[in-house]
């Protein structure tokens, strides 16, 4: 995986090019998340930080499980000096208020966001006194912090009170059910993960780590329901956009056939399914492994060889999901979304000419292919060429049948 790269100062830009760069806001939806974190990863390697930060921001407003566009909001953060400026705000708050609850917990969070979690436990720990009712949302992120320094018993005790205090939360049951079902409690996991999907129905992930527990308790059907709803609710069109990513945890697209084009993936594709649950719980070689069953027990390999690529693409190994990637666009050179995420995966690897060269066959296989659009829009941005980035045919919205899914899919 790349490296972040140095945004340009924003100093050095000319006031022609900063005019420019800030009028593709215009051009974009207002209601795309997606189109909103590519454009902030424009302004981030542009230098316009505080820009970038505010389209993260509203990236996820719009979707607030969208993780790239958090991490992205994390990094853009720690470059601002946002964090430094917000630590001395909030410890200045405690230093006048020592009973400021809201800032101390809002200083652990920084903490949590910045990975010193001594520090964060600490903040956290001062906010559980003697004589104080439990907060369920201060007992989820010390356990968040305990986890994360390596005391996994620790976390789980501040979860069970968590789940037990007012008001219910779902990340409380959530973060239980998976520390359960690692310590092989698959029939008190899938409780607790059933009660996180009551209390967040539209949060895929929940759904995703549901159907794992189901799975291990061979609850096969269930399994299969509770996979199918967690690839709806993914994103408004079934699956996650090739989005731009500025860290090290680089998101890269879901494969294409996972969408409508291909055939949504149906409860006959049991080692897909499989699959797709590993590959969530950050099973590299598990994944594979049923993915290439799935091949063997004759899946459709336009859905299951996509997903191979992207598992290479996740687990680090770009040129593995390239090769796939390219021999995909020979077998099948009809297929945007495919043009399209060989496209980001050049993105991601700093070859921008050989990337805006897939998202323009992408384009002239679909004109209305609206990701490609987008990010052959971003990918000129980077390279300077902000004059062809703004060329009406670089347009940084969705299509009509994505804004019709959206609409159909909100409740």
């Amino acid at each position: 995986m790349r490296a972040t790269p140095a945004p340009v100062p924003a100093a050095d830009l000319p006031d022609a090019d900063r005019a420019s760069l800030k009028a593709l806001a215009s051009r974009i939806d207002p209601l795309d998340a997606g189109a909103q974190n590519n454009l902030g990863v424009v302004y981030f390697h542009r230098g316009l930080l505080e820009d970038a930060i505010q389209r993260f921001q509203s990236a996820l407003e719009l979707d607030p499980h969208l993780v790239v566009a958090r991490r992205n909001l994390e990094i853009a953060y720690s470059r601002s000096g946002h964090y430094d400026r917000r630590i001395a705000a909030l410890t200045e708050r405690i230093r006048r208020d020592p009973d400021d609850r809201g800032a101390r917990h809002e200083l652990a969070r920084v903490h949590l966001a910045l990975q010193r979690y001594d520090a964060a436990a600490a903040e956290l720990q001062a906010l559980l006194g003697p004589g104080d009712g439990d907060d369920a949302a201060v007992l989820v992120d010390l356990a968040h912090a305990e986890q994360a320094r390596g005391h996994v018993r620790a976390a789980r005790e501040w979860l069970e009170r968590a789940c037990a205090a007012p008001p219910p939360l779902a990340e409380a049951h959530r973060r239980l059910g998976s520390l359960l079902h690692g310590d092989g409690d698959a029939e008190g996991a899938a409780a607790h993960l059933a009660r996180a999907a009551e209390l967040a129905p539209q949060d895929p992930e929940v759904h995703a780590a549901l159907a794992f527990a189901l799975g291990d308790l061979g609850r096969h059907d269930e399994a299969k329901r509770a996979t199918r709803r967690s690839l709806e609710l993914a994103s408004p069109t079934g699956r996650p956009s090739g989005m731009l990513a500025l860290g090290a945890e680089a998101q890269v697209p879901e494969p294409a056939g996972a969408d409508e084009e291909h055939g949504s993936a149906s409860a006959a594709l049991a080692h897909f399914n499989l699959g797709l649950a590993f590959r969530r719980r950050g099973g590299h070689l598990e994944a594979l492994r049923e993915f290439r069953l799935a091949l063997e027990e004759g899946d459709d390999p336009t859905l299951v060889l996509p997903a191979i690529a992207l598992q290479h693409l996740l687990h680090g190994d770009h040129e593995a999901g390239l090769e796939l990637y390219d021999q995909l666009v020979v077998d099948q050179p009809e297929v945007a979304a495919i043009w399209n995420e060989r496209g980001v995966v050049l993105h991601q690897l700093g070859r921008f000419e050989e990337a805006l060269a897939s998202y323009r066959q992408a384009a002239r296989r679909d004109p209305r292919h609206a990701e490609s659009r987008s990010n052959r829009g971003v990918a000129l941005a980077q390279l300077g060429r902000d004059r062809e980035a703004m060329e009406p045919t670089i347009s940084l919205t969705r299509s009509a049948s994505w804004n019709q899914s959206v609409a159909t899919s909100k409740t």
